[in-house]
């Protein structure tokens, strides 16, 4: 691991939110991120769980989400959500835009674009 990219990991290891996004950016294309990188981060996953969510447009999936974040924050959980919508006509990728509006930014919420 560079050490650029090992700095960066470190603080985003210690909650740092502006490293954790820029990491998220470093770790969009998997090509330029040494294997080991992901081997790590997969090491320091502890007890994380991935959700997925697919519908069609209108399902309702940004109110489950954002009613799920509202839930695990209230049993004070920590909660980071990566929602991209591949099919979005606009970007081409966006993040789902109205996750955002039903759940304000803690400490313990990271939502990436």
């Amino acid at each position: 691991m560079s050490s650029e990219l090992g700095n960066l990991f470190s603080e985003a290891l210690s909650g740092n939110l502006r490293a954790i996004g820029r990491l998220l950016t470093a770790l969009e294309n998997p090509y330029e991120v040494p294997p080991e990188v992901f081997d790590e981060i997969m090491a320091r996953a502890g007890r994380a769980h991935v959700i997925g969510i697919t519908g069609i447009p209108g399902a309702g999936k940004s109110t489950i989400i954002s009613r799920l974040i509202r839930e695990y924050r209230r049993q004070g959980l920590r909660v980071a959500v990566i929602a991209i919508d591949p099919s979005s006509p606009l970007s081409g990728g966006a993040l789902l835009g109205e996750i955002g509006s039903g759940c304000r930014r803690t400490p313990r919420t990271q939502e990436r674009s």
